[in-house]
């Protein structure tokens, strides 16, 4: 009995060094640790910037001129966050942001989703030329069509009868549709990516059964792609929310979160250029914090739609 409680330790003992002690277990240990690290490194240094404007939201003036004050305030104050709440109209300009970037969103999956399975699945005259056309507008800079789409929206031609757009959803929702919005073409891109590696025969099969292109699609090929359409609304959104180039020209009058922001952080001969320091901290706060919380709630395919675009490695 002695000598088989000897044995039984012995054999424990022996599979304890093997698996703990041994070469690659400790290379293993080794390699989890340096990656921990390196990913709470690479966390602080994408957090850095969000965690200095929380901490400089609740600094007076002279915290932040104090040079001994570096991540705590001497006297927090919330009357910055007031002011901006109060300056933005916060609730009102949230929700129109909201509805604005949303609606736009939406048009703009809407079209990449039947235009990149058209140039995926579909042969048709003149599809490279028109695809590589649709390209080019990714390189071109908004700043050199700023004028012709003034002049367009604000004599707007139906026929006989002229519109002025000006001031209305509609110039975004016209863009959008047509595929010339921000990055319109790179939705397109991303969309064809995918029919492209989508298996053919699941449409063959649906053809097959009798069903026709437009129910193929909707049935079988659109399902498929939901991640995707969510990483592609949650790119339209994002662009659309923090886009300061058409919005102030062609909505000069709404209230959306960008165009407020900018009068907020423009300089001012009225206010010490250390608060306007201060509040253009706060005011990024208030404009970033809903996109964080979208994309909280929408990461899980978000992650699988970049995944399955092709557009990464």
């Amino acid at each position: 009995m002695d000598n088989n409680r000897t044995q039984t330790k012995n054999i424990r003992l022996i599979r304890f060094k093997t698996k703990y002690i041994s070469v690659r277990f400790l290379g293993s240990v080794c390699w989890k640790i340096i990656r921990t690290i390196i990913l709470l490194g690479l966390g602080f240094i994408i957090l850095y910037p969000i965690i200095v404007k929380v901490i400089a939201s609740f600094m007076t003036v002279d915290d932040l001129i104090d040079s001994s004050v570096k991540y705590f305030p001497r006297h927090p104050v919330l009357d910055n966050i007031k002011y901006v709440y109060y300056k933005l109209n916060y609730p009102r300009s949230l929700l129109n942001s909201i509805v604005f970037s949303g609606v736009i969103a939406i048009a703009q999956v809407m079209v990449s989703t039947f235009a990149g399975y058209g140039f995926a699945r579909f042969k048709f005259f003149g599809k490279n030329l028109i695809f590589g056309l649709l390209m080019l507008t990714l390189l071109m800079p908004p700043q050199a069509i700023l004028v012709p789409l003034f002049l367009t929206f604000k004599y707007f031609s139906i026929g006989p009868i002229q519109i002025n757009l000006l001031n209305t959803i509609w110039p975004f929702i016209i863009l959008s549709l047509t595929g010339l919005n921000l990055k319109g073409g790179l939705y397109v891109f991303m969309m064809r990516q995918y029919y492209r590696g989508l298996p053919k025969e699941l449409e063959e099969a649906a053809y097959i059964d009798g069903a026709g292109a437009f129910k193929t699609f909707f049935y079988i090929v659109l399902p498929n792609g939901i991640p995707l359409m969510v990483t592609i609304f949650l790119f339209a959104f994002t662009w659309q929310w923090s886009e300061a180039i058409y919005t102030p020209l062609l909505l000069p009058n709404i209230q959306v979160l960008t165009r407020l922001m900018l009068n907020v952080i423009s300089p001012n001969r009225d206010i010490d250029p250390a608060y306007l320091s201060v509040i253009k901290n706060t005011a990024g706060l208030f404009t970033i914090f809903p996109i964080i919380v979208v994309y909280l709630a929408l990461q899980r395919y978000f992650i699988k739609g970049i995944e399955r675009s092709g557009i990464v490695g």
